[in-house]
């Protein structure tokens, strides 16, 4: 045990040791409830609202295609980063003692290759996870998917103050944190949803009674 410890934290396999070490620190304060196990995941999306020209184009829908391809967007951020990184650590590791390495350059080059192979048993080890998550949406549906649903407000709610709505989607009814523009949302009443606030995690409504 001593001896994994020196190898592992020695500068050769210094690299994926701090992404493993990393991983395990998150999953313990996620265990303990310290945080959500959403708080540091990451939405990746490429969206380029600016005009660009083709080749910029190109390359970013290639960036994305690539990303999606390794399941990353699929899953939720630190299941794949994870799994990502047991194997980049393991494959270290293995490398580094049989190949009797004890350069860093060395260690940087291999690390490469690791990467490249630890991408793809990453992308097998979520896919199962993909699979789950892609189901779960289709399931509860999107943020963008409940937009300009007219819905029954049954917590009320302010500007300030977060009530709930109730919607049915997927011929199943779903309960939303939301708030609305100005005035309040009585129980009972009829609203719009406008908007997704990412920064409050809930949804922006409206009177739909002064719509029309």
């Amino acid at each position: 045990m001593k001896e994994l410890y020196e190898v592992s934290f020695s500068f050769i396999n210094f690299i994926p040791s701090l992404f493993l070490v990393l991983t395990i620190f998150y999953w313990l304060i996620v265990i303990v409830g310290l945080i959500d196990m959403n708080a540091l995941d990451f939405d990746v999306d490429v969206d380029v609202d600016v005009d660009v020209d083709v080749d910029a184009d190109v390359g970013i829908g290639g960036f994305s295609g690539i990303l999606t391809f390794f399941n990353v967007g699929q899953v939720p951020f630190m299941i794949f980063f994870s799994l990502f990184s047991l194997p980049l650590w393991l494959i270290s590791v293995i490398l580094n003692h049989y190949l009797n390495n004890s350069s860093f350059v060395i260690s940087l080059l291999l690390l490469i290759p690791n990467i490249i192979a630890s991408l793809f048993i990453a992308k097998i080890l979520t896919s199962p996870f993909a699979k789950v998550f892609k189901s779960i949406d289709k399931a509860t549906g999107q943020h963008e998917d409940f937009i300009g649903n007219v819905c029954t407000v049954k917590i009320s709610a302010d500007t300030k103050n977060s009530g709930q709505i109730e919607l049915i989607h997927n011929d199943a009814p779903i309960l939303l944190n939301v708030i609305t523009t100005n005035g309040k949302a009585l129980i009972g009443e009829s609203v719009i949803v406008i908007d997704y606030l990412e920064e409050k995690n809930c949804y922006l409504v409206e009177s739909y009674d002064a719509l029309i």
